[in-house]
């Protein structure tokens, strides 16, 4: 089999490894996941097929080791065979456009600055910890989610405040999920023969944004310094006026940590809907009358579109659009309403298409509609090994 790579996605509800051959080809990956009603489970993907299972609350605590020892129970793990790690990395910092490797300095570093992604950076310690004791000998390497858009031009990287504030400081829009979307990039050119001039990317998740590619560059992306501005998430509110902010946490009287805490955790749909921060729980509702599910699941719309027209002008056309993540590669309702607002920009949307429950890549659009829209899942995890394997090969 040859030499291996780990790749490793940590999230907030979720934890995802997978070690594939240093030529990129799967051997077996297993996707952990914690869901609001504090049930645990585990998909393991691997040549046999996929399967599903329930998991104890240790087993997701310990997922590096599960992992391990379920490769080992079909063939033994050699450590000295793991040529390196790839870590999904999310954080804001001009040091993370660029993959690195983790050094006792920047493992340093990422502690002293766990505020500024607090959502992600905690787990990415957690995880960092559990591969240098299971892997004390490999090089673990930090995978950066902003690295894709390092492209942004001055215009779209910059805001609106003192240059040499933005410098000394280092605010400027960094943008995420730029391992998903180049994993899709990858897809359309490499394995599809997609080479579009105008690309627009949604990734629409828990987490969400969306993405202008021209020839496969990131111009413009809807999340900025942190992975909390942009498009209406699950429990993330996105975009939201400053002195809002400031009014709101003087009103509740919240500390720092707790506004951090209301803006990440208890807003977007979640927060809206005052129920749910689960689409299929919104659209149940929704369709039993609830008003309130129907406003947070328009508005979430609402703002994806506005982000579509946004960048078809940034963009100066579009050829096309693609849907991917969790909401975009499996809600066919949400894709429709979507679609059905920006017909003006020439998408349109063949139904029966739309509504195929196909895995894979597959068009959705009318036939005769000038701009394609794809479905086109997403794979970090192999995007992260190919990655790593660039950074073990110089």
């Amino acid at each position: 089999m040859g030499r291996l790579i780990l790749s490793v996605n940590p999230g907030s509800s979720s934890r995802e490894y997978a070690l594939f051959t240093d030529a990129n080809k799967l051997v077996m990956s297993a996707y952990y996941e914690h869901d609001s009603d504090a049930k645990y489970s585990l998909t393991i993907s691997s040549n046999h097929g996929d399967t599903t299972s329930n998991i104890t609350e240790a087993d997701f605590n310990n997922a590096l080791g599960h992992f391990i020892d379920l490769y080992s129970q079909h063939k033994p793990f050699d450590t000295s065979t793991v040529s390196g790690v790839g870590v999904r990395v999310v954080m804001p910092g001009r040091r993370f456009l660029e993959h690195a490797m983790i050094t006792d300095e920047l493992y340093r570093y990422l502690q002293d600055n766990i505020q500024r992604a607090p959502l992600h950076v905690k787990t990415e310690l957690e995880q960092i910890d559990q591969i240098r004791q299971t892997l004390p000998d490999v090089p673990i390497f930090a995978i950066s989610d902003s690295e894709f858009h390092k492209t942004l031009s001055h215009e779209a990287r910059n805001y609106a405040i003192p240059v040499t504030d933005a410098d000394k400081h280092d605010i400027y829009r960094f943008g995420y999920h730029g391992i998903s979307v180049q994993s899709v990039d990858y897809t359309m050119r490499r394995e599809l023969n997609l080479n579009y001039k105008n690309t627009i990317i949604c990734h629409l998740g828990s987490g969400a944004s969306i993405t202008a590619l021209k020839n496969g560059q990131s111009i413009e992306t809807s999340m900025g310094y942190s992975p909390l501005e942009g498009l209406v998430m699950a429990t993330r509110s996105g975009n939201i006026d400053v002195e809002a902010a400031l009014e709101l946490k003087k009103r509740l009287n919240y500390t720092d940590d707790e506004l951090t805490d209301y803006f990440n955790h208890r807003s977007g749909l979640l927060g809206l809907s005052e129920t749910s921060n689960d689409i299929r729980e919104l659209i149940s509702a929704e369709e039993n009358g609830d008003d309130q599910a129907k406003f947070a699941l328009d508005s979430m719309v609402y703002r994806i579109r506005s982000y579509i027209g946004s960048y078809h002008a940034i963009l100066g056309g579009l050829d096309a659009i693609v849907f991917t993540a969790t909401v975009g590669e499996r809600s066919s309702i949400i894709r429709q309403r979507i679609c059905k607002g920006i017909e003006h920009l020439g998408v349109h949307l063949d139904r029966s298409a739309n509504d195929s429950t196909s895995v894979e890549p597959h068009l959705i659009n009318h036939p005769n509609s000038p701009i394609k829209v794809h479905v086109i899942p997403t794979n970090e995890t192999a995007e992260i090994a190919r990655q790593t394997a660039k950074m073990i090969n110089g």
